[in-house]
């Protein structure tokens, strides 16, 4: 057992929930008590073909040129997009949920029902975006877009 009380299999469950890869190796420190440790894995981030519908959930789309593309309900939660090419993209319906956004190009992007919960939107060129709300863009950017639906009843900057 670990020192928590809980199983490695339990820890490994754990960390894989979390999406977290873990190796086991044998404890052999002066202060090994014969328990195997754990220790993290590099491993590199999932691959995607982004387009309507695609699963790109941990991508690493960095600096990826995707302009007026069709990503309409493409699933992109925790995926790192900074300073991507969004320009007129079609992002009706996307789950951006948690994806780092920061210096993205949303010009003329269609938003309209995106889910951008607790995404980093800072630096982000939103103009002549659709908002996820479906209204237009404020020069400002979309209020509020990075709020999830129980804290979106405030509306306006």
């Amino acid at each position: 057992m670990w020192p928590s009380g809980r199983s490695r299999q339990d820890a490994r469950a754990s960390a894989l929930a979390l999406g977290l890869a873990l190796a086991v190796s044998p404890c052999g420190g002066a202060g090994c008590r014969g328990e195997a440790e754990l220790e993290p894995l590099h491993i590199e981030a999932p691959r995607c073909d982004p387009g309507p519908g695609a699963y790109c959930e941990h991508a690493d789309l960095r600096g990826a040129d995707l302009e007026g593309e069709d990503l309409r309900g493409v699933k992109m939660i925790f995926a790192r997009l900074e300073g991507a090419n969004l320009r007129g993209a079609d992002l009706r319906g996307a789950q951006l949920t948690l994806a780092n956004l920061r210096g993205v190009d949303l010009r003329g992007a269609d938003l309209r029902g995106a889910q951008l919960w607790r995404a980093d939107l800072k630096e982000v060129q939103w103009e002549g975006a659709v908002c996820p709300t479906g209204e237009g863009s404020p020069p400002g950017g979309c209020p509020y877009a990075d709020l999830g639906p129980d804290e979106g009843a405030r509306q306006g900057p």
